[in-house]
């Protein structure tokens, strides 16, 4: 038993590790891309600001309920407003699964959104870095029928140093992956920033993530620039009985 649990702490490893690699190769190619390649596409400049509440609800669920506030066209128009709800499940140290319900309030139309979420998760210890792979099922619809179903396949690596410890850069991938009305790979994300400890129960994350449309004539390419508030909110102590 010992022998196959170590066998499967190496494959793991070896997976996540070239997950990684990968995703940074992937980052600075889509970075030093050559500018010819963008000259016909379409810039904007967005921010994305709101704040996630978390609670846990025992060792296992964990509940999240955010709202976000995005601005677009060089972040001088309302984009739109989101409320989102979360719940996590740990499954085993290695898996959870997540879903959740988005409402969209938007200028024109309102959008809602529901989605479930595997996730792997690995953490390499000796090296403060821990791994995340997502990947979500989404399906959004409007009272005007526009329908949508995707698939968006995530790597996040973390790193999290005993010194500074309230610092933690990170860094991800994204790929968005239309399977319905059309199936096809219409955008590409990456994220790079940082989760800074304000408390124990309060943290404050930023980030810059950029953005292109894919497999269209004019792609978009969107820098967007991210910050919100996280707050934990701790489980009501029981009270001792006198």
């Amino acid at each position: 038993m010992k022998k196959y649990k170590k066998v499967c702490c190496e494959v793991s490893k070896t997976i996540f590790s070239r997950l990684a690699m990968n995703s940074i190769w992937t980052v600075l190619v889509f970075l030093l891309l050559p500018l010819s390649i963008h000259a016909q596409s379409e810039k904007d400049n967005q921010l994305w600001q709101g704040i996630n509440l978390e609670y846990k609800v025992n060792d296992k669920l964990n509940l999240f309920l955010s709202d976000q506030v995005r601005l677009d066209q060089n972040i001088s128009k309302f984009q739109l407003n989101l409320i989102n709800f979360e719940a996590t499940y740990k499954v085993t140290s290695l898996f959870r699964m997540a879903g959740g319900y988005r409402f969209s309030l938007m200028p024109v139309v309102d959008r809602h959104r529901l989605y479930a979420e595997p996730i792997l998760r690995y953490e390499l210890k000796d090296k403060d870095l821990k791994f995340w792979l997502h990947t979500k099922f989404q399906y959004e619809f409007d009272k005007k029928q526009n329908n949508t179903a995707h698939i968006r396949p995530m790597l996040f690596v973390k790193y999290e140093p005993k010194f500074p410890d309230r610092i933690e850069p990170f860094l991800a991938t994204e790929l968005f992956y239309r399977i319905s009305p059309d199936a096809n790979p219409n955008q590409f994300r990456i994220y790079t920033g940082l989760d800074y400890k304000l408390t124990k129960e309060i943290s404050f994350r930023v980030a810059y993530i950029r953005a292109r449309e894919l497999k269209v004539e004019s792609p978009l390419r969107t820098n967007i620039f991210f910050a919100q508030v996280n707050i934990e909110i701790d489980r009501p102590k029981k009270k001792k009985k006198s």
